[in-house]
């Protein structure tokens, strides 16, 4: 077993999540809507505090006169908590509401405060979570992205979903034995190192350990003689000129392009890489239209890359960022596009 797993190998890739909100609705009220002497009718978001994204759509939902109620994991133990089944009314310090549309975000189970004690903190995390997914079964709220089994297809899966659908794809292969994979995958490039799950692990509730692509030559992975504790993705490096992120939000594409990372810098590095708001090339739009619809999608980021040969799929985000290209492009696109469409889905439930 290796020592040091090669995604945990890169210094410097630690942070701490703060769980202090800066919700705009919790804050300084929701917008009065419905019976006043019955529950509030809004949206639901569980995700967890430091969702900035979450933190403007707060306000931008006020604006248009549609409460919001947030549940952040990372603020949930200990939280007084009653949901009504029958009449699917939910009940905290904050009062009684009514989804009528739900998003699971960023809530996660291992984001939940420690009690101190594994047995108890294992039963706390788990019954969270068990919880937030049971609002996504229910029919009588409207559910962005679907079900939580179709909101997040695998790595492999949207590998093969995005081949059926005509989009070249990196080669790929999936191991415990990293070092056996620079002769398994054509070529002589660089490759790259990738998690199969989420881009960090929390083994401390706030403390957030990054597991981002680490992009290698091919005598150091096959340096590497060691089976990894848990497998990894392997991929093919694809060189290209730019990057593309299109958002998918209720049937919308909207599109940036950023800079390809420096061949001689770290491959998590975004600060010099430049962004700009793109139109989605016109080759581009069926095949992620069909992939959007497949997978019930109505919030979504795809990653591509732009080469001479055409666009390589990477991968398909469910809990996608925007603001950070939004500002650095000088353009709230995507922001308008889900207040508007969280908007539409309050409206659209009785």
């Amino acid at each position: 077993m290796a020592s040091q797993p090669l995604l945990l190998g890169a210094p410097g890739r630690a942070r701490c999540a703060s769980s202090q909100s800066f919700d705009f609705q919790a804050r300084l009220g929701r917008p009065p809507v419905g019976d006043p002497g019955g529950p509030t009718p809004g949206v639901l978001v569980l995700t967890r505090a430091v969702d900035r994204e979450v933190d403007e759509l707060s306000l931008r939902l006020a604006v248009r006169g549609v409460p919001m109620l947030r549940l952040d994991s990372d603020r949930a133990a200990g939280l007084e908590l009653t949901w009504d089944v029958t009449d699917s009314v939910l009940e905290t310090p904050d009062g009684r509401f009514a989804p009528r549309a739900v998003w699971l975000r960023h809530f996660s189970g291992a984001s939940v405060p420690s009690h101190g004690a594994g047995g108890l903190d294992d039963y706390v995390r788990e019954q969270w979570v068990a919880w937030s997914r049971m609002l996504l079964a229910e029919e009588r709220f409207e559910v962005v992205n679907g079900t939580v089994e179709r909101a997040a297809p695998d790595p492999v899966a949207q590998l093969a979903a995005a081949r059926q659908v005509g989009l070249r794809v990196p080669a790929t292969v999936v191991t415990s034995r990293p070092g056996t994979a620079a002769d398994r995958i054509p070529g002589d490039g660089d490759l790259l190192v990738k998690t199969l799950g989420g881009q960090f692990v929390e083994p401390v509730p706030g403390r957030l350990r990054a597991l981002l692509p680490r992009r290698l030559s091919r005598a150091h992975l096959r340096s590497v003689r060691a089976v990894e504790p848990a497998p990894v993705m392997v991929q093919e490096f694809v060189p290209s000129a730019r990057q593309l992120r299109v958002y998918s939000v209720g049937g919308e594409l909207i599109g940036f392009e950023q800079s390809a990372h420096r061949p001689d810098g770290p491959f998590a590095e975004t600060v010099q890489r430049s962004v700009a708001a793109t139109s989605v090339p016109d080759g581009l739009r069926e095949p992620l239209e069909i992939l959007t619809r497949r997978w019930g999608l109505d919030v979504a980021a795809f990653d591509l890359l732009d080469t001479p040969a055409g666009p390589v799929f990477l991968q398909v985000d469910t809990a996608c960022d925007w603001l950070a290209l939004e500002r650095r492009a000088g353009v709230t696109s995507v922001t308008d596009a889900v207040a508007g469409l969280l908007e539409r889905n309050f409206h659209a439930m009785p």
